[in-house]
Order: C-alpha cells, then sequence, then structure tokens
C-alpha cells in the first residue's frame, strides 16, 4: 500500500467489502499506524435476492452474507441502508443489473431501489449504482444517485446529457 503513495494514489475508494476490515485499515491510516491511501468504502452491496453479485460469491453463503444486502422491499431496502450506516461507510452501493444474454440476474424493483436512494440521502450518505444498460442509467439519474459504476454499452448522448445536467 504504500507504493501506492509513491506513484501517487492519495485515496482509494472500495464498493463491495466488509466493512470492519475497511475501517481497521482507515482507523490505521489516519492513526498513522499505516502509510497508504486514504480508505473510502461502500461496504456490502445493496441487490435483490439472487442479484448480483451474489453469483460472484456462490462458492461461499458466507461471502454472499458478508458482501451483500439482498432486498425485495422497501422496508428490507430502508434497513439494509440504515445498517451500514451504522457501520460508517462512506457511500452506498446500489446494484441495479440484470445479467447477460445466457445468463439472467434478478434485478432490484425499482420502487425498492428509489427507496434505498432516499434512505441513503436522508443518512446523508453518497450513492453509486452498478448498472449494465442505458435504462439502468436513466433510473438512477433520475432517482437521484451520485454515481454510475460502469459504463453501458448502449449508453446514449441523451443520457450523458441527463447525467452532465444532474452532475451525475
Amino acid at each position: 500500500t504504500q507504493a501506492l503513495l509513491g506513484v501517487g494514489v492519495t485515496s482509494v475508494v472500495s464498493m463491495t467489502d466488509d466493512p470492519r476490515d475497511l475501517r481497521a485499515l482507515r482507523e490505521g491510516v489516519a492513526l498513522g499506524r499505516l502509510r497508504a491511501p486514504r480508505v473510502f468504502f461502500a461496504g456490502a452491496a445493496i441487490t435483490s435476492p439472487g442479484g448480483h453479485p451474489t453469483e460472484l460469491f456462490s462458492f461461499s453463503a458466507a461471502l454472499v452474507e458478508r458482501l451483500t444486502r439482498q432486498v425485495s422491499t422497501a422496508a428490507e431496502a430502508e434497513k439494509a441502508v440504515g445498517d451500514l450506516a451504522t457501520r460508517q461507510v462512506d457511500l452506498i452501493k446500489l446494484v441495479l443489473e440484470s445479467g447477460r444474454p445466457g445468463q439472467p440476474l434478478p434485478r432490484m424493483d425499482e420502487q425498492v431501489f428509489r427507496t434505498a436512494v432516499r434512505a441513503a440521502k436522508k443518512a446523508r450518505l453518497r450513492t453509486t449504482v452498478h448498472v449494465s444498460t442505458d435504462a439502468d442509467v436513466r433510473l438512477a439519474v433520475d432517482a437521484g444517485v451520485d454515481g454510475i459504476e460502469h459504463v453501458p454499452g448502449d449508453l446514449s448522448e441523451e443520457t450523458i446529457r441527463m447525467m452532465a445536467a444532474k452532475k451525475t
């Protein structure tokens, strides 16, 4: 991690990790015990039951539980955001991902997604969204998210203008 500082990396953002691990790293840097970039983190990703990234961790139920919050209702979304806020995350990562052709994945319901964004804003946490399509980006921007993770292949000029207008 010290090598990162040597090449000018002063901050890192982790998008799907255990908050305990990242909080310990952040505290080590802040207290001067570690010489490393500043650490910002989202903790567990909020997704639909069985949604991305659960398939990446399917070999370990413990990892799925540790690195994701699977929600299917507005109340579950609010609870997941509240839980992450108490773990001192810097931002909330939400997932709007329907998979690939031949490998579909469950996608978060729009109202559940919008509830999660509102809950994060109420907790004064920034939001970022893992997306796979132009329509996902439009929904995320319309809901008021702060950032988009990944550039979908079908991203349109109109959506780019929408992002710029809302400073997403």
